[in-house]
């Protein structure tokens, strides 16, 4: 099952009619499966959110930030701060990338876990007895969620 991450752009909150029924701030990114993104994108609030957009746009800023070449001291130590804030703004969307891809993986899992095995994840990772009484499909529901940064 391959994720995507969508954007909801819309003004209010928002509960999508998808299995998850995921709630929607305005702003918000999240990962849903291709199926569920399909879906949300019939809608003009939602959008696809593609990575590789800020990359070339990091590349970009790069190339026309040039130094400026004014030998002073106060213009150097710009230069210089400028630079650590780049490198600062460069390891941030990195750790973030880093992240998503965590997340993805961890859904990908549970998107392939039985009945027991989402029991226990959902019991060590999150401290949440599940009711194993439940469809599969419920109880993948409530630890995607979970995985999500939600409450089932």
């Amino acid at each position: 099952m391959k994720f995507v991450n969508i954007q909801y752009v819309g003004t209010t909150p928002y509960t999508d009619r998808t299995p998850l029924k995921n709630a929607w701030l305005p702003g918000e990114e999240k990962l849903v499966s291709e199926r569920d993104a399909r879906a949300l994108a019939g809608y003009l609030e939602f959008k696809r959110v593609v990575d590789a957009a800020p990359q070339k746009a990091a590349k970009a800023d790069a190339k026309t930030d040039a130094p400026t070449g004014t030998g002073t001291a106060e213009g150097q130590a710009d230069n210089a701060a400028l630079e650590l804030a780049k490198r600062a703004q460069a390891e941030v969307k990195a750790r973030e990338k880093k992240a998503k891809k965590q997340v993805e993986g961890t859904l990908l899992e549970v998107s392939r876990m039985s009945k027991p095995a989402l029991g226990d994840y959902a019991k060590q990772n999150y401290g949440v007895e599940l009711d194993l009484k439940s469809k599969v499909d419920d109880l993948r529901n409530q630890v995607t969620s979970l995985v999500q940064g939600g409450r089932p």
